[in-house]
């Protein structure tokens, strides 16, 4: 019992000393300097801080920043950044651009794209993904992106469009359709169901 006393004691004590600073640095403000503090890979936590401060920036200078790194393809890493930080504060204003990128060679910026995606859908998103989904000439590639975004929005306005997928000509469409419903719905059947 007396060996128990010292280690509540301490316990309570470690739970009432106060916090120990943390030392998080200043963010500037500065387009430009933001920048490459997207572009340094050494240092993931300040990449996703200045991704989300340059959202939060109302400059010219700081949307520029981000349309171009959305757009470069040499970068993935700036872009995945990016588009996890647009997806975080569902920030509607870059949607085009995540959706050219749904063409994309890499799979994980067509990934990227899809799950910030996902978090915007609207009815005009959902639009705009189901004229991807339904144009035979786009990449299957592009088309399966499209369609597995609008099975990860938990919305109820992708349930049309998967619906309609179900009877695309493409059988890795329609699959993908399937699996994508039974994503949004939470119900799997079977072929015999």
């Amino acid at each position: 019992m007396t060996a128990i006393i010292p280690l509540v004691l301490l316990v309570v004590g470690q739970a009432t000393a106060p916090p120990l600073p943390v030392a998080v640095p200043d963010l500037p403000t500065d387009p430009a300097r933001l920048r490459e503090m997207l572009r340094d890979r050494a240092q993931p936590r300040l990449q996703a801080q200045a991704a989300l401060v340059l959202l939060q920036l109302n400059a010219a200078d700081a949307d520029a920043v981000i349309r171009q790194g959305l757009e470069q393809s040499e970068d993935p890493e700036m872009f995945l950044v990016l588009a996890s930080a647009i997806r975080l504060a569902r920030d509607s204003r870059y949607a085009e651009e995540l959706v050219r990128a749904l063409a994309r060679q890499r799979a994980i910026e067509r990934a990227g794209a899809a799950e910030a995606l996902a978090a915007l859908i609207d009815q005009r998103l959902v639009l705009r993904l189901r004229q991807i989904t339904d144009d035979p000439r786009a990449d299957v590639r592009s088309r399966i992106a499209a369609i597995g975004c609008l099975g990860r929005s938990g919305r109820r306005v992708a349930v049309e469009p998967l619906i309609a997928g179900l009877e695309l000509e493409d059988e890795s469409v329609r699959n993908a359709a399937a699996d994508a419903l039974a994503e949004l719905s939470g119900w799997r059947y079977g072929v015999d169901a």
